[in-house]
């Protein structure tokens, strides 16, 4: 009888586990179908797959610091329903390559040091960008300005040193794209360039914004027209491959950290109405040879020229003056040449003239064409006259 009871009870127990065997197998399939869920702030919720999909969901704010570099994230997507992204809340984040973005609101540093996030796209909707929201994002390569965007926060996208293209809805009322690079329409100021800009010489731009070029590794020569009369500080801090930069005629500051860590650059000419140079300016130039200085520069401050290579650069400047000075007490630091520099830039205007004048005869030669219009000469003369007046 015991044998008996025996047997039943063992096949009892194999039918339990026969029936019991699928339940357990799907249990472990909704596992791996949403490996995580939460809340993520007031209204909103996330579910997260284990390949690293995130999706966000509801209708609210996601907190700040949500994500934190939290590991694991490989795409999120942002849905309209969702009004802001908080501060910090995918910082760190050093998996995250992909984020579709549709809230109103991206808030201050909410995608800081994603250095994998290789691709970005901002929906039509989203209409600020918080401060420094992608700055150190150096895997992101393109990035388009939506119409509705009407707020870029200072640095927004500071340190994006693989970005290779920006562009801007033509229809935005706030910002263009123009030469690879965006620029705030109601200031006039460039806030971003990437490693293929070029700066536009059309007059559209009358500032360069602080950390504007930060960390474009790939570009090599800038020509900045003179229609800017600002460069902002560390605008082109850790460009290592800028091997030559043509500042514009009418800047009085060399902001610091403006060219700090431009380790290829190998000689600058200072504008003649430069009156100052800011600390680090030119801090960590390491292959910076010469730097001309004209006698309109009155103060150069003390950490301007530091950890610049074994071989100290160059100041080439007017005997007796400030910046002659300067060499003379900052030996540890730099050294000093003779230059006729400005003698040489008077000359030049000097030629200019005379090709105006020569250009002046050559239009009374055509009658025809001196009527039709402002002679070349004339046109150089206002120029010179123009550069002049502003000196």
């Amino acid at each position: 009888m015991k044998k008996l009871l025996s047997v039943f009870l063992a096949f009892i127990i194999l039918c339990g586990s026969a029936f019991a065997a699928p339940s357990l197998s799907g249990a472990l399939f909704a596992v791996a179908e949403a490996a995580e869920s939460d809340s993520c702030g007031k209204g909103v919720s996330y579910s997260l797959d284990d390949a690293g999909n995130l999706t966000i969901s509801g209708s609210g704010a996601i907190a700040d610091d949500a994500f934190f570099e939290k590991s694991g994230i490989r795409t999120v997507t942002i849905p309209a329903t969702v009004t802001s992204v908080g501060s910090w809340a995918f910082a760190g984040c050093a998996e995250l390559e992909s984020a579709v973005i549709s809230a109103k609101t991206i808030g201050s540093h909410a995608f800081d040091g994603c250095a994998a996030l290789a691709d970005v796209t901002l929906s039509e909707g989203v209409q600020s960008i918080g401060v420094q929201a992608f700055d150190g994002d150096s895997g992101l390569k393109a990035l388009n300005i939506p119409a509705s965007v009407a707020s870029v926060g200072p640095s927004a996208f500071a340190g994006c040193s693989g970005l290779e293209a920006v562009t801007v809805a033509a229809d935005n009322e706030h910002y263009a794209a123009a030469g690879n690079c965006l620029i705030d329409k109601t200031s006039e100021t460039l806030i971003l360039g990437c490693r293929n800009s070029v700066i536009p010489d059309d007059g559209s731009v009358a500032a360069i914004g602080s950390n504007a070029f930060k960390d474009c590794a790939g570009i090599e020569n800038v020509v900045i027209p003179d229609s800017v009369t600002s460069v902002g500080c560390a605008a082109f801090s850790g460009c290592s491959g800028l091997k030559a930069v043509t500042l514009p005629a009418h800047i009085d500051e060399i902001h610091s950290y403006t060219f700090f860590g431009c380790s290829a650059l190998e000689e600058v000419r200072i504008p003649f109405e430069v009156t100052t140079i800011d600390d680090f300016a030119f801090a960590g130039c390491e292959k910076l040879k010469r730097i001309y200085v004209p006698e309109s520069t009155c103060l150069i401050e003390e950490h301007v020229f530091v950890n610049c290579g074994k071989e100290k650069p160059v100041i080439c400047a007017k005997e007796g003056s400030y910046a002659a000075h300067y060499a003379e007490t900052h030996k540890d630091l730099v050294g000093f040449e003779e230059s006729k520099y400005e003698s040489e830039a008077a000359a030049a205007a000097l030629q200019e003239i005379i090709s105006a004048v020569k250009s002046f005869f050559e239009d009374l030669r055509n009658r025809d064409s001196f009527l039709k219009g402002p002679s070349s000469f004339i046109t150089s003369i206002l120029k010179w006259t123009s550069k002049k007046k502003k000196r």
